[in-house]
């Protein structure tokens, strides 16, 4: 006996549209809209962490060209790196330090500082800080070198 059932069409599955993932900046949904954060304020925050430590500890790198670079949109490799792949926020910095200081000691401050700057103003957690100890400087170095 055959059935007499009719069988409904089976529908194509909806197609839904993928937005691609901006890797330059975090975006949070709001009940208002969207809150999306660049990856340049999140520099701006790392940079802004180093006025604590009082000349004892600074970016390196952070030359002429560079700033002017950045100014006018142009992308180098400074002392700053952020990654923002995968849902994970991680920062590089480069550094130096004022000879005599505990290197470990220091760049473990500099992580902290960094992380809670970063908390404190953005509301994001990271997951990852990486200090690089590019140099360490004798502060009669940089006397003399402001000197000239």
């Amino acid at each position: 006996m055959v059935s007499k059932l009719k069988k409904k069409p089976v529908k194509p599955a909806a197609k839904v549209e993928e937005k691609p993932v901006n890797k330059k900046q975090i975006c949070e949904k709001t009940d208002l809209g969207d809150i999306k954060i660049h990856e340049n304020v999140i520099g701006d925050v790392v940079k802004g962490s180093f006025a604590v430590f009082k000349g004892a500890v600074e970016l390196e790198g952070a030359s002429l060209i560079e700033s002017i670079a950045s100014m006018v949109g142009g992308r180098t490799q400074g002392a700053i790196g952020i990654d923002m792949t995968s849902e994970k926020l991680s920062i590089a910095v480069k550094v130096t330090i004022e000879y005599g200081q505990n290197v470990p000691a220091v760049s473990a401050k500099v992580q902290n500082v960094i992380r809670e700057e970063i908390k404190k103003n953005l509301g994001l957690c990271v997951d990852k800080i990486d200090v690089l100890v590019q140099k360490l400087v004798r502060k009669d170095e940089e006397e003399e070198e402001g000197e000239e």
